[in-house]
Order: C-alpha cells, then sequence, then structure tokens
C-alpha cells in the first residue's frame, strides 16, 4: 500500500509526527509499505520511504513490492525461528551445565557439539582423556579400545532403539598421574525415537576422587526423585557402586538397595544399569531437542 492510501498528505503534512519527526529528523514524505504476518502470531511492518522533493510513488512501485514481500516474510520467519531455537538451545545445555559432573553430547560424526563445563576441565587437564578432531580418546590403549567400542555402539542405536533395549555402558579411564581413575558412562541419545536428533552420544565423566557434589535440585526437577533416592541415583551417575555410596553415606547397603528399587519402581525401569541409562537419555532427550550449535571446537 501507499502512504496516502491511508492518510491523506494535507492532513500528514498538518500531523505532529511529520512536524517533529519525520520530515526534520528523517526526511521522511512518500511511503510504500506493507504488514506482513508470521508465524506464531507475530507481526511485521515493512516501509520504504522516499523523501519531499521525490516522485511520489506509483501502482507500478507497489506492485514491484509485492513481488518482494513473500521473500522478506520468508526471510523474517527464518530470522524469527533462528533466535527461538538459538533460545531453546541456550535453555536446554543450562540444565548440563549446571551439573556437577562432565557431559559431553557428541554428533553422529564424533564431533562434540556441547561440553559442559565440568567436563571441559577434564578435557583439558588431559589426565587420561583428552580431545581430538573425530571425538575424545583415552590415553591408555585398552580403555580407549572400550570407550571407542561404546560410543560406536552409541551412534548405531542412537535414534532407533526399541523401548526395551538398554545399549551403552561405562568404562573405567587410567589416568597417567596415577591418580583415581575417571567413571566414564556411554549412552545413545533418543529422544523421540524418530531418528532425527542431531546429537546421538551422551557421554558422562566422573572423577571419583572428588566428592560428590549435590545435583539433587536437577535431577529432582527432571525426575521428581525425592532427595535420598535422587542421591543413590546421582551416585551410580557418578560412577560410585551401591556398596561404595552406603559408606560415603554412613547407611546399609539394604537401604541403599530399597532406594534404587523405589526410583526404579518411579521410572518404570527394571535394573540399575536401565535406571542410570534412562536418566541419561532423558538428559540427553531434553537437550537434543534442540539445533544445536558447535560452540565447542574440536
Amino acid at each position: 500500500m501507499m502512504g496516502s492510501w491511508v492518510v491523506e498528505d494535507r492532513i500528514l503534512e498538518r500531523s505532529l509526527i511529520y512536524n517533529e519527526f519525520l520530515r526534520p529528523i528523517a526526511n521522511v514524505h512518500h511511503l510504500a509499505g506493507a504488514v506482513l504476518t508470521l508465524d506464531d502470531g507475530y507481526h511485521a511492518v515493512v516501509g520504504v520511504h522516499r523523501p519531499s522533493d521525490a516522485k511520489a510513488y506509483e501502482p507500478t512501485d507497489i506492485r514491484r513490492l509485492g513481488r518482494l514481500l513473500p521473500h522478506i516474510q520468508r526471510a523474517l520467519e527464518i530470522r524469527q525461528r533462528l533466535r527461538q531455537a538459538e533460545a531453546i538451545s541456550r535453555s536446554a545445555t543450562a540444565a548440563f551445565d549446571r551439573l556437577s559432573l562432565g557431559v559431553i553430547l557428541m554428533g553422529p560424526t564424533g564431533k562434540l557439539l556441547h561440553v559442559n563445563s565440568a567436563a571441559e576441565v577434564t578435557l583439558r587437564v588431559g589426565d587420561g582423556l583428552v580431545r581430538v578432531p573425530d571425538g575424545i580418546r583415552a590415553a591408555a590403549k585398552q580403555d580407549d579400545k572400550r570407550l571407542q567400542e561404546l560410543i560406536v555402539g552409541a551412534r548405531r542405536t542412537s535414534g532407533s532403539m526399541a523401548a526395551t533395549a538398554v545399549p551403552g555402558g561405562h568404562v573405567r579411564i587410567r589416568r597417567p598421574s596415577g591418580r583415581q581413575a575417571y567413571a566414564v558412562m556411554v549412552a545413545p541419545v533418543n529422544p523421540s525415537g524418530d531418528g532425527k536428533s542431531m546429537a546421538s552420544v551422551l557421554i558422562f565423566l566422573s572423577d571419583p576422587g572428588h566428592e560428590l557434589l549435590s545435583d539433587l535440585a536437577i535431577l529432582k526437577e527432571l525426575f521428581d526423585f525425592p532427595p535420598s533416592e535422587a542421591r543413590a541415583v546421582l551416585a551410580l551417575l557418578n560412577g560410585v557402586t551401591p556398596p561404595d555410596f552406603a559408606r560415603q553415606a554412613g547407611l546399609s547397603y539394604h537401604t541403599v538397595r530399597t532406594l534404587l528399587v523405589r526410583a526404579m519402581d518411579r521410572t518404570n525401569t527394571r535394573s540399575q544399569l536401565e535406571l542410570v541409562l534412562l536418566v541419561a537419555r532423558l538428559l540427553g532427550g531434553l537437550a537434543a531437542k534442540a539445533p544445536w550449535r558447535s560452540d565447542s571446537s574440536p
């Protein structure tokens, strides 16, 4: 449309907005534009302006603009979706970044799509685990063989697992420094079962030599575990065995087993491994719904 279709020139020239803004500041007099309806109820106003001493817009100009409007509308919708995707991605990765244990999301080709703060520290130190162009590697040959087997297996099953399948597994990564070995868990990401997730492997890194930090609030938010059950599940995620956790927590082994049985009942799982992998897969599923940015260069 042309501005004169909405407001006659003689009325516009006597208006406050024209005399205090359009003419002295922007030198706007002639207008051609449109209001575009975007996705999710948003709107955009597109305007093309000319000064008062320029030729007024004609119907042929409006037709030319009309041919461009669908492309402008599409570009604005793409920008809007990218901004929304970025916001979702930040929200999803925030859950991982709040965890005290290391978390790595790996793509189908081995590229590291996201490395949380704790995992970044572990890889930077390079004491047993290092970042390489095609993923991560363990310093000890046998440990690395097992780690790569788990990663390859997780890639193959990610996005196509049966509901009852329990892929993934654990590996202890020895450290050249002689410190206590890292506990690493590898699980496939399967947020929707449609095979369309960009992230395919979820890796948890834990240093058993560190004090077990409290990520209880996160587990409670995501899985509705009571604090006692969340502590037991968190211990498993950190590679701490139930007997070791019982000693650390000052509980009987029977009590710890009871807590884990309750957690399995709550999540409808049948074993401790299935429980831990379910928690890992749901965490991975939460994050993998977002189109990941590669903000962690190999």
